[in-house]
């Protein structure tokens, strides 16, 4: 925890830097990929209005001449803020390793070999919107279902699933452990 605690705050320093200060790490057109983005930048695709946010962007550290090194830049660092480079660092690899501690347990739970999903995320994430978007939508698909059971009446789809086979149906998310912990992860 207490390195959890280093990292935000110096973060916390580096947002409370003067604008100017902030802006020498924005990377003009590199669309968010690394370092600063200043309050009033990112609009998401097809928006008219920006988000209602500044951030700062760490990546994986890619060697020289990786395939995806033209896609994927390098991270950049803030000379001001002491230790920034090496507690974000340290933030963004544990991060990352939980993620795939996490896509490992998924892929036991699914009846795959626990390395499946490795390959696909030891590099880097390049797929851009073409899968955040589907994914996004089905989790909100997902949220809108779940809280919209709070609107029928319990005991009438469980007598509807009978008419088509269904004899042990359970309509109400939480009842089962495993939508339960799956919707944690």
């Amino acid at each position: 925890q207490e390195k959890i605690d280093s990292a935000i705050e110096r973060a916390k320093e580096f947002f409370a830097l003067p604008e100017e200060t902030k802006k020498k790490y924005f990377v003009e057109g590199g669309k968010g990929q690394r370092g600063y983005t200043p309050f009033g930048v990112e609009t998401a695709k097809g928006a008219q209005h920006f988000d209602l946010k500044e951030f700062w962007h760490v990546g994986r550290d890619l060697p020289p001449g990786h395939k995806y090194a033209a896609s994927m830049p390098d991270n950049i660092w803030v000379d001001e803020v002491k230790g920034f480079k090496e507690e974000l660092t340290w933030l963004f690899d544990s991060l990352d390793r939980m993620g795939g501690k996490v896509l490992q347990a998924i892929a036991t739970y699914l009846g795959l070999d626990r390395h499946t999903f490795d390959t696909q995320v030891k590099d880097a994430y390049h797929h851009g919107a073409k899968f955040v978007a589907p994914m996004a939508l089905c989790v909100f698909f997902w949220v809108f279902m779940m809280n919209f059971m709070d609107l029928l009446p319990v005991d009438l789809l469980p007598i509807v699933g009978r008419w088509f086979g269904a004899e042990h149906l359970r309509i109400l998310p939480s009842s089962d452990p495993n939508i339960t912990l799956s919707m944690s992860l």
